[in-house]
């Protein structure tokens, strides 16, 4: 039941939170323990009512068939064992569990199964693993061997003597002399208006203490493998390297002082190191993150199996989903002259230039603020602001008296209206609004994006910003698997570090006391920002008791910076190269982004809603609006409408059709793509996810077929051809039955032949502007009659309401009515056209 799976997300969600408020600092929290258990309880309700239904193993849908139960189940088993244990050992003991504790920290994990987007970034990261390890093997190797060659040369040779004096161990022994500046303070008394005021003031005077010389060493060295292999991690992300070769190459010898500059060749080994690790195998290793998830990933959506010419559609139809029609503004009174003139303003490209250009002038003149500024600099900004707040106020009144009450339909005028009445308060309360109005005017400066629609040569331009917009739902995804992984750290961070005392790393604002200062810390840490001394701050373990460190704090920071800082980061460069590769090739296709959005403009114009349905009529217009190589480019016949209507295979829903289900196959048209009928229905099963809409329209079905829009105007011009033929059949017989009128007139009154031949040739002359009328007043009875003929042969027993109506269309026909037969229920809707009568008197064959 998909409620079932909210509440456990729900609970999961809740259990995450208060993991963040579990802090080790504070001993008085009982409440959370309690709540703890009884999650813990309804996770074992879970992973029970799972296994009874699926299956314990040997079902192939079996509990543990599937790795994310594995991992659910593992999160519950180590809560429950946490649980037991906690109730049977106290005290000192209790420590042992710190282990278990930390493992709770895996249950946002989670999440990650109850969640499309990130399942697939982290089954792509797991499925990568073998192409990423071994790249990573291959590093481990290099930065091993450098290891073992820095423990050769350097080991023992970075000892100093905190006395710069004293250049052996031997001599840096007893203690010496230190100036250092100390605060002193004393009573002053100052005689203020006859009154004597006594007040504590403190001075800064040098003074000399006495320091115990000790004998040091660095806090990166080469003593042993493990400790050069954690200097060269640290080396190869480029945090401070220069101090630790300058020390290298300062170094003389065990038991000795560093000489400034004593072997300067030493610093080749750096400099081998970050050329070959660092620029080389580092990216190299960024390469491969990016290669392997983007061949895992075509292979999990099955674009590996695909030609070239496929996975460009497959890509292009994946950017097609992003497309949405806009609402097109009407005007709010259409025969109103004045309004029709100020909705045109409104829409002109000259009015949204100078209103962008008003903007961009606000925006510079906001910048312009300083502190310090002169009374008449403020006074001039005051002016400026009134000045551009009545352009604003101008723009909001004419688009109000434009558009109406669609003016508030528009998310950016919306905006821009909330500015104009925050700034008229602000000018009436003279800036005394709770308010900061200068915050909401810079969001105005988002306005001058919409300009950048209006550079149509700015071609580069164009690409990267729809290269950056279609790859905002992959990067969304990314995102939450980061910030994710920052929670999960955030909260291992604080269960391991947060007693450590302060020291040279852990200061007051960086450290791991609280949820919200590990959160802030790794967001410094992600860009690896001076995390060398923190990591060091944290492994401290000598001169501490209940606020040490652990020796194993490097682990930590390790993981996390590979992680998050090397194979998250790199996979949004990986979203961004392929979307922007894909971008690329369809710019370089048949079908360019420009037709694309030339579809959803022209769509606009038939579906001023943006509701993406459209009536089947007005199909052809959509197809001259377009132009090729989606459209025609001139007004075709109906056998070329036929045709492509044909080539499309637009589904029809008994008179309207959807925009997905008409752009992406008229897309699919011009690349020359073939899919089989299976595949088409797997992408239309896709398009229903994004598009809820296409789950409400009837399917039509004519011998177990779906009707498409060529279906729809063959019955439209056979019906109409049909009509037509039996109307002029009944103007025929009218005109005959006429004539043999006249003809036994003229025999009763004895008119001679050849009279009647002149008179005949004049009264049909005549008489025919009165056919012709009497054509028109017989054609709704021709029509009703033939309709009822039509609807009894070819609708079921059930079918109702035939209504007659006339409209223009511009399918390369003339004058013409339209007949259209609506049923409450069947399988096929009849739609005919009734065509203007010709010279002909017979019908097409």
């Amino acid at each position: 039941n998909p409620w079932f799976d909210r509440f456990i997300l729900l609970m999961i969600a809740f259990s995450s939170i208060l993991m963040a408020f579990d802090n080790p600092r504070n001993t008085s929290q009982e409440w959370l323990s309690t709540v703890s258990r009884v999650l813990t309880v309804m996770f074992a309700v879970e992973a029970l009512a799972k296994i009874i239904s699926f299956g314990f193993f040997f079902h192939a849908t079996a509990y543990l068939k599937d790795g994310w139960n594995i991992l659910d189940g593992l999160i519950v088993l180590i809560s429950l064992i946490s649980w037991i244990l906690e109730s049977f050992i106290s005290g000192k003991q209790l420590s042992a569990l710190k282990v278990l504790r930390v493992l709770r920290v895996l249950r946002p994990l989670r999440v990650i199964n109850r969640n499309r987007g990130l399942r697939m970034v982290v089954s792509t990261l797991v499925l990568s693993i073998k192409g990423i390890a071994n790249v990573a093997l291959i590093n481990g190797l290099i930065y091993l061997i450098f290891s073992i060659l820095g423990v050769q040369l350097f080991a023992g040779s970075m000892y100093y003597c905190n006395d710069d004096t004293m250049i052996t161990k031997a001599t840096c022994v007893g203690s010496y002399l230190v100036v250092e500046p100390q605060e002193f303070w004393h009573n002053v008394t100052v005689e203020v208006d006859g009154v004597n005021i006594t007040s504590n003031v403190s001075y800064v005077d040098d003074v000399n203490v006495s320091v115990t010389r000790n004998w040091l060493n660095a806090d990166y060295h080469f003593d042993d493998t493990y400790h050069a292999f954690i200097n060269l991690f640290h080396i190869v992300t480029l945090d401070a390297w220069g101090e630790t070769m300058w020390a290298t190459v300062d170094g003389v010898g065990p038991d000795k002082g560093p000489i400034m500059n004593n072997r300067l060749y030493w610093a080749l080994y750096f400099i081998a190191f970050i050329t070959i690790c660092c620029f080389f195998l580092l990216n190299m290793f960024v390469g491969v993150i990016i290669n392997s998830f983007g061949a895992v990933k075509d292979k999990m959506d099955g674009s590996s199996m695909l030609t070239t010419d496929q996975k460009l559609w497959v890509e292009t139809q994946r950017m097609m989903l992003n497309f949405r029609p806009e609402r097109k503004l009407r005007p709010m009174l259409p025969n109103f002259p004045p309004c029709v003139f100020l909705f045109e303003v409104a829409e002109s490209t000259k009015f949204e230039l100078l209103t962008g250009a008003a903007v961009a002038l606000n925006v510079i003149f906001m910048a312009m603020v300083h502190q310090g500024q002169s009374d008449s600099f403020s006074q001039m900004l005051r002016v400026a602001n009134y000045v551009f707040l009545g352009c604003f106020i101008f723009e909001a009144l004419v688009k109000l008296l434009a558009y109406g009450i669609n003016y508030f339909k528009n998310g950016w005028n919306c905006f821009d209206f909330l500015l104009v009445l925050i700034g008229i308060v602000d000018v009436v309360a003279d800036g005394n609004i709770p308010i900061n109005v200068g915050i909401l005017r810079v969001f105005r400066v988002f306005r001058i994006m919409r300009m950048l629609v209006l550079v149509r040569r700015a071609k580069r331009v164009r690409i990267l910003l729809e290269t950056l917009w279609y790859s905002l739902p992959s990067l969304a995804n990314i995102g939450t698997f980061l910030l994710l992984v920052f929670f999960m750290y955030s909260i291992l961070g604080n269960q391991l570090f947060a007693k450590v005392r302060h020291n040279h790393g852990i200061t007051n604002n960086i450290n791991f006391e609280t949820f919200q200062n590990s959160f802030l810390y790794l967001l410094q840490l992600v860009t690896l920002d001076n995390w060398g001394v923190v990591m060091l701050g944290a492994t401290l373990t000598t001169d501490c008791s209940d606020d040490c460190g652990t020796a194993y704090a490097p682990i930590y920071f390790i993981t996390f910076v590979v992680i998050a800082s090397w194979v998250i980061m790199n996979l949004f460069i990986a979203i961004i190269l392929d979307n922007f590769n894909n971008t690329m090739t369809l710019d370089k296709s048949k079908l360019k982004m420009a037709h694309l959005k030339k579809f959803t403009d022209s769509w606009s114009e038939f579906d001023p809603e943006a509701s993406l349905i459209m009536e089947t009529r007005y199909f052809p217009n959509l197809l001259l609006a377009l132009h090729s190589p989606l459209g025609i480019d001139r007004v075709s016949d109906r056998q070329k409408i036929m045709q492509l209507a044909d080539e499309y295979r637009i589904v029809e829903h008994g008179g309207i059709i959807h925009f997905v289900e008409t752009m992406i196959p008229m897309a699919r048209r011009v690349l020359a793509v073939d899919f089989t009928e299976a595949e088409l229905r797997a992408h239309e099963e896709h398009w229903r996810v994004q598009f809820p809409s296409l789950a409400k329209l009837k399917i039509l079905r004519y011998r177990m077929r779906r009707v498409t829009v060529d279906q729809y105007f063959g019955a439209t011009y056979l019906s109409a051809a049909y009509r037509r033929r039996t109307s002029y059949r009944y103007v025929n017989m009218l005109r005959d039955e006429k004539l043999s009128a006249i003809e036994r007139w003229y025999d009763e009154h004895n008119v001679p032949v050849e009279q009647r031949t002149a008179t005949l040739r004049m009264l049909e002359r005549a008489e025919a502007r009165r056919l012709l009328d009497a054509h028109f007043s017989l054609r709704k009875a021709i029509v009703d009659e033939s309709s009822s003929q039509i609807e009894q042969n070819s609708r079921p027993a059930d079918s109702n309401n035939v209504s007659v109506r006339s409209r223009p269309t511009s399918a390369g026909i003339g004058r013409r009515t339209s007949l259209r037969l609506r049923k409450s229920s069947g399988d096929v809707q009849a739609v005919g056209e009734l065509m203007g009568i010709g010279r002909r008197k017979e019908g097409p064959k």
